[in-house]
């Protein structure tokens, strides 16, 4: 059970949360790394997270370092994280944005980039593993039922992208729990040294975590869409993000270090 929840945080963190949530304002970059000995641990986060379809193909080839092939299903994770509860290491934010890929016949998440507000995990997720972190300022705010996570630019004022998750009341529908079933199994994937690395992937779909483990787990789901400028060197424009699929809030309350499935 425990490596369930490990795997599925990291897939949808990387890689991809109501009641009693604490209401995060926005947070500014850390600009001076703090020291921390041993490992990141985290303990409770907040978060959102939205899947859509991509209209162009060729910029998502383009995208594709050689290890990687295209996959049947050209797809975009969006994902907001508030990880305000740590063990050992600083509070922080993140952002992702990753696609499906095709890697020696496995699907799964390559992150493109990753913005987070403090330099210390950005440091250890880029020398340790190859993610793509940058440090950036990044929000997630809760208004009601309606989650809004933005990313900025460098200068911290620019947005980026900004994804709004609307949380309803209505019953998860069959296609999205199909949707669910198919991707749950996917890792992130990262490359360190022209090394693939897998983190996460989970034989349990989300719309089942909070069922299993309630006092882990609270799931709810909704509507999405996304925002970004109409500048081609955005990723999300280059990509041409299209229909959204499905999304969810969630909050995860659980122990756990990062490191890549063995």
């Amino acid at each position: 059970m425990k490596r369930i929840f490990l795997v599925l945080i990291l897939s949808l963190f990387l890689v991809c949360f109501l009641i009693g949530c604490p209401k995060h304002t926005e947070t500014q970059v850390e600009k001076t790394p703090q020291k921390y000995e041993g490992a990141l641990i985290y303990l409770e986060s907040d978060r959102i997270c939205a899947f859509f379809e991509v209209q162009n193909s060729k910029a998502y080839e383009k995208l594709l370092p050689r290890i990687f092939k295209m996959p049947d299903r050209p797809l975009c994770q969006i994902t907001f994280s508030d990880n305000y509860k740590m063990e050992n290491g600083p509070t922080y934010l993140l952002s992702s944005i990753s696609i499906l890929v095709n890697h020696e016949g496995k699907l799964g998440w390559y992150i493109l980039t990753m913005p987070e507000t403090h330099e210390e995990p950005v440091r250890r997720g880029v020398v340790a593993w190859g993610y793509p972190k940058i440090v950036r300022r990044v929000t997630l705010e809760r208004s009601g039922d309606q989650y809004v996570g933005i990313s900025y630019e460098k200068d911290g004022k620019t947005p980026e992208f900004k994804l709004t998750l609307k949380v309803t009341k209505t019953p998860l529908g069959l296609e999205e729990k199909r949707f669910y079933d198919f991707i749950s199994p996917f890792p992130s994937l990262t490359i360190k040294a022209g090394k693939v690395h897998r983190f996460g992937g989970s034989q349990h779909p989300t719309y089942n975590l909070e069922k299993i483990s309630p006092h882990v787990w609270k799931i709810k789901f909704g509507e999405g869409s996304v925002e970004y400028p109409n500048d081609p060197e955005n990723l999300l424009h280059r990509l041409n993000i299209g229909k959204f699929i499905t999304g969810y809030w969630g909050n995860l309350k659980y122990r756990y270090s990062i490191a890549p499935n063995k």
